[in-house]
């Protein structure tokens, strides 16, 4: 086994030096040699350098040595593939491509990894100078790496252009355009690589190149619309291409016209669609036995006295295909809203430039398929959409297409229909960033379930939308859930830590809520007031529950009982109670002490530094602290006490709750 050497790097002047075995002078067949004092990019650029030497100068620190290393024709195979890969560039400078391309009897290319091959073959795209070598690279594996979805190609597609192979270009337009010509920028396709794709193009190539111009995979910049006109008629005698060529936007009108006189009935809707179309094209069609070109006509030709002919038209498509078109004048749309039809009324409804006057007939009109696209139509009048949305249960309008369109949820929209809004409305405005706050706490007292938590998830579990809530007002949709009279325990909000102390205390006192989410409440509020250091008002808290608390230990459950045990906050003559509790599993909980000194014991032994809604001023030590608590009459927290003093002094700190000593000291 090679043994691996690291490289220092090498400079062109001045060679390095290295811990690579180097040849000693001697004598070999009596030939006297001397010693080889070459840098190592110099060996790594010598092609009659050992291969060992090179599989080892593969993992060199010196990228200048790679690169030689991934030139030098007399490298291993599995570190030339791996250099490959890192300097695929590289790999179009080692004269054993070409040694490979004659030589080798199969495909070359199954030795080598895919990741290499991706990188290889995208390199000698970007060189149109050097041939890509079917051996290494075959076709093949080019059409697999234009069809498959799972490889993102680094080139933009037109770059594909380039390969020689017929094969290749048929994919590149039947599979890799259809599929990333949104994703790779590939709509962006320079004039260049048309041109170069249609030069000497077989008769499938075109027709491909047809289909993806109609389609809109190739989209060519708008002054390239000579070249376009030019291809078009070179393409309009191949068999197949009309239909394409009908699409084309850029389709010049005397081929139009040429068209439109030998085309099917899909060909001539087409026509009918495109914008170059003639007049003298749409005058014709418009006589057609075809109610679908008819239909075409009328929605696209911007000629007045067309737009009076079709109106006649007994044909309903025909009317429809009139009320659908944006150049049709005002008066026009009053006269075509009048036959009451379905199909006639929803092509005016998806018609941007539909008049308000309109849309308040339409509104008027018993159709409920109608009503609820006119709901959300955003020129609908306003008195119009009041009374669609207040008489929503009676017309049987879904108001969920209001609750998808975040842009028609205004406050003055909620303000004006709120006793009108359906659940999914409210929920939508519950989840909106930018709801106001007096709303929210609107809603933050209905009846339901899932908007009580998404406005608690609002406040509480989403950092980056909490935010824009202040904490005034997170307060405020709380107390008004508080004064809610219909407000149970079950309310999610009644647990979000943005809660005052005082509405902690509220819940706590207030005998309709369980006892449960009554000693819940405070102690994670006390929980959050050491974490954030509030001292003052941790004790405040803290003396307000503990005798009230014990009165409540009878209503609580055992699973209650047993949360209530493994608290930190929970008082020291609450534990000493649960001590002789019954449940073996309970005093086993209670008897698991915390790694520090509950801090509301602190607060019982040393009640002289915590007065009434004053600043708390702590002078004894943690020494001082640990002996009074050892003297305590409750006995786990004297007995858990008196074992902190036999440990180190340098730990008493830490077991008091040094957090506590350091900022009241």
């Amino acid at each position: 086994m090679l043994q691996r050497f690291t490289f220092q790097n090498a400079s062109k002047n001045k060679a390095a030096s290295t811990c690579l075995p180097r040849r000693k002078s001697g004598t070999l067949g009596g030939i006297r040699y001397q010693p080889d004092v070459r840098s190592d990019l110099e060996r790594a650029q010598d092609c009659l350098s050992p291969s060992d030497w090179l599989a080892m100068a593969a993992y060199s620190s010196d990228p200048n040595i790679l690169k030689a290393v991934a030139r030098n024709p007399n490298t291993p195979k599995n570190e030339l593939f791996l250099l490959w890969g890192m300097f695929p560039q590289t790999a179009m400078e080692n004269p054993i491509i070409t040694l490979w391309e004659f030589s080798s009897q199969g495909s070359v290319g199954s030795e080598i990894p895919k990741n290499v091959l991706f990188s290889l073959y995208q390199e000698f795209l970007k060189r149109p100078d050097l041939p890509i070598p079917d051996v290494i690279i075959p076709i093949e594996w080019r059409i697999y790496f234009l069809k498959s979805q799972d490889v993102k190609p680094k080139l933009a597609l037109h770059y594909f252009v380039r390969d020689p192979s017929e094969k290749v270009r048929l994919a590149l337009l039947e599979n890799a355009l259809p599929t990333r010509f949104e994703k790779f920028g590939s709509a962006k396709f320079p004039l260049e690589s048309a041109e170069e794709l249609l030069r000497e193009a077989t008769p499938a190539i075109k027709k491909a190149f047809a289909c993806a111009v109609a389609k809109k995979w190739i989209v060519l910049p708008n002054q390239d619309i000579c070249f376009l006109e030019r291809t078009a008629r070179q393409l309009y005698s191949l068999d197949g291409v009309i239909e394409y060529l009908s699409c084309w936007e850029s389709l010049p009108p005397d081929l139009i016209d040429v068209i439109s006189q030998v085309g099917s009935l899909s060909i001539l809707v087409n026509l009918a669609s495109l914008p170059r179309c003639p007049q003298c094209v749409y005058e014709r069609l418009a006589r057609s036995e075809f109610p679908e070109v008819r239909a075409a006509v009328a929605r696209f030709t911007p000629s007045v006295e067309l737009h009076e002919q079709l109106f006649h038209d007994p044909n309903v498509q025909v009317r429809a295909g009139l009320a659908a078109s944006h150049h049709i004048a005002d008066e026009m749309q009053r006269r075509l809203v009048l036959p009451k039809n379905a199909d006639i009324h929803l092509a005016l409804l998806k018609n941007p430039r539909v008049i308000p006057e309109v849309l308040g007939i339409l509104g008027s009109l018993p159709n409920t398929g109608i009503k609820n696209q006119l709901l959300i139509h955003p020129s609908l009048p306003q008195d119009t959409f009041d009374e669609l949305l207040a008489n929503s249960k009676k017309y049987n309008i879904a108001q969920e297409r209001i609750a998808g369109r975040p842009e028609f949820l205004t406050p003055e929209l909620y303000r004006r229909h709120k006793n009108n809004l359906e659940l999914c409305v409210l929920l939508a405005y519950a989840n909106l960033p930018h709801t106001p706050s007096d709303i929210l706490a609107e809603l933050a007292c209905h009846t339901n379930g899932k908007i009580h938590a998404a406005i608690s998830d609002l406040l509480t579990h989403r950092p980056h939308r909490a935010s824009a809530i202040s904490d005034r007002d997170a307060m405020a949709i709380i107390e008004a859930v508080l004064n809610h009279p219909d407000t149970t325990g079950e309310h999610s909000i009644l647990r979000s830590p943005r809660m005052s102390s005082n509405q902690a205390i509220r819940i706590f006192e207030n005998p309709r809520f369980d006892a449960e989410l009554r000693f819940s409440v405070v102690l994670d509020r006390l929980k959050l007031c050491r974490k954030q250091g509030l001292f003052a008002e941790y004790a405040d808290i803290y003396r307000k529950i503990v005798v009230p608390l014990e009165f409540m230990l009878p209503d609580l459950s055992l699973n209650a009982l047993c949360a209530l045990s493994t608290q930190d906050e929970t008082p020291t003559k609450i534990r000493e109670i649960l001590k002789n509790h019954p449940d073996n599993n309970l005093r086993a909980s209670n008897m698991a002490q915390s790694r520090t000194i509950p801090f509301g014991a602190i607060i019982d032994a040393f009640p002289e530094a915590f007065p009434p809604n004053g600043t708390p001023i702590m002078h004894a030590t943690p020494h001082q602290i640990l002996k009074k608590l050892a003297a305590s009459p409750h006995l786990l927290l004297a007995a858990y006490a008196e074992r902190c003093l036999h440990r180190p002094p340098e730990k008493w700190a830490k077991l008091v709750g040094a957090y506590s000593v350091a900022k009241m000291e």
